[in-house]
């Protein structure tokens, strides 16, 4: 949720058009969303656009992956094009732990077009010869196959839901400056960033978490 309010803040165009979808599926009253989905839960799954946000954050700022035990056999190859004595190298996995690297898969141009820019379109698309069009299990916030994530169907619907009740509500702005008065930084310009934002993942707990936990302003929106 952290990663995704941060992404609301930088794309005002992006909460633009998930107020326009909150107001058509849920009514122009939002504070009253709550009792609407509560007649109706599933009203929560007609907001494709709002899933394509969520999936969308999930992948741009991927904070999840897995691991699994190497096998007797089974080799990392480098890649073709990769560093001179890297290419082609057959790697063992056995007595390893091997890390899936989500991540790297998320913003790898040989399966995502345009990887590092957040186009929550992508996952609208549905012509397979579109450019965005999501690659064939290329979205892992969840993982695929037999041991991907059980409560990943929850998880969806919590955040969702979430955002259903909050988007509409709230406006929500990075708090840097007053961040830096308070813990008394005085000159803000020399703090660390990352891709030029303060806000970065960090830890190595599972899930990380955000650089700071991200401070922020809410102000609540007039009707």
């Amino acid at each position: 949720m952290a990663w995704l309010l941060r992404l609301l803040c930088q794309y005002p165009g992006v909460v633009a058009k998930l107020r326009e979808e909150h107001d058509a599926v849920l009514g122009p009253n939002a504070w009253d969303a709550a009792n609407v989905i509560r007649e109706d839960p599933l009203l929560v799954n007609q907001l494709p656009y709002t899933l394509a946000v969520l999936k969308e954050s999930m992948r741009y700022h991927t904070n999840v992956g897995t691991m699994r035990r190497g096998e007797p056999g089974f080799f990392l190859v480098g890649p073709p094009g990769s560093d001179p004595g890297f290419e082609g190298k057959k790697m063992p996995t056995e007595g390893f732990v091997v890390w899936d690297g989500t991540w790297a898969v998320h913003r790898d141009p040989e399966f995502w077009h345009r990887p590092n820019e957040f186009l929550p379109e992508r996952f609208l698309v549905t012509d397979h010869q579109d450019p965005l069009f999501p690659p064939t299990n290329g979205w892992r916030s969840f993982l695929s196959g037999p041991r991907n994530c059980i409560g990943q169907h929850l998880a969806v619907l919590e955040i969702k839901l979430v955002m259903a009740l909050v988007t509409r509500c709230f406006d929500v702005e990075v708090a840097w400056e007053e961040w830096d008065r308070v813990n008394g930084t005085s000159n803000s310009k020399k703090a660390l960033t990352v891709w030029g934002d303060r806000c970065y993942q960090v830890g190595t707990d599972s899930p990380p978490t955000v650089k700071d936990r991200m401070p922020v302003h809410v102000r609540v929106r007039t009707q």
